[in-house]
């Protein structure tokens, strides 16, 4: 099989067991990728947004982040991209602190349960526990910042009584999970309980505008108040 992209010969492979894998270096806009046989041809537009290894390197406009994956996730109804999560690097982005969340009855690196008010389960399914701050080295400029949750623990937020040896009565306990956010220092939400105020394995969106001036960066720092701080996702917009 001979592969091109728009027009160019990129490799020619004979196929092992009926497979032929090639890597192909993409450019930023389309590619049209043309595969042809002795028998058959066949070929696929892919549009692509480069994304600088140092984000002030060009014109910045959107990332977006399925946090807590090594995965890419494509939303199908958007046609939006979501890249892998990474550790944070001078000039980049990413998570400072942390775990991949696991869960502990599937034995999964993610919750494999019904995530309700969305159709991208897969983008709440996985999430990153017990981060400090998620760090983006932008540009100056005003950024429209979105963050994706979902609480994993389906009995979290339920009354569990708690007996209290002090006063000799016992007591409800539902805020299993806590922190606050704020953004490059203002704290922008405290007291931010996912079981409580919206429910379990619910996708919950919380959007706010972050003005990053000049020698700044974009940082959203995550508060912890009781339990481990939580994350599934993060898309940040260059308005």
């Amino acid at each position: 099989m001979t592969l091109y992209r728009n027009g160019e010969w990129i490799n020619s492979q004979k196929p092992v067991d009926g497979i032929v894998k090639m890597q192909v270096p993409f450019v930023s806009g389309p590619n049209k990728l043309l595969a042809v046989t002795d028998m058959a041809e066949d070929s696929l537009v892919v549009n692509v947004k480069m994304i600088p290894r140092k984000l002030t390197a060009g014109e910045f406009h959107t990332i977006r982040v399925n946090v807590g994956s090594n995965c890419n996730f494509h939303d199908e109804l958007t046609g939006e991209n979501w890249i892998p999560d990474q550790p944070y690097q001078p000039g980049s982005f990413g998570y400072v602190g942390g775990d991949i969340y696991h869960s502990v009855t599937w034995k999964a690196l993610s919750t494999q349960a019904n995530i309700k008010g969305t159709d991208d389960d897969p983008l709440y399914q996985t999430m990153r526990e017990g981060l400090k701050s998620y760090r983006f080295d932008v540009p100056e400029g005003c950024y429209k910042v979105t963050l994706l949750f979902a609480e994993p623990n389906s009995k979290a937020g339920q009354p569990q009584l708690i007996y209290n040896l002090m006063n000799d009565r016992a007591k409800q306990e539902s805020d299993v999970r806590s922190f606050g956010i704020s953004m490059n220092g203002e704290q922008e939400v405290g007291h931010f309980n996912l079981a409580r105020d919206y429910g379990a394995l619910r996708a919950v969106k919380k959007t706010f505008v972050v003005n990053v001036d000049k020698g700044e960066v974009l940082s959203v720092q995550f508060l912890p108040e009781h339990g481990k701080t939580l994350l599934s996702g993060i898309r940040i917009e260059k308005r």
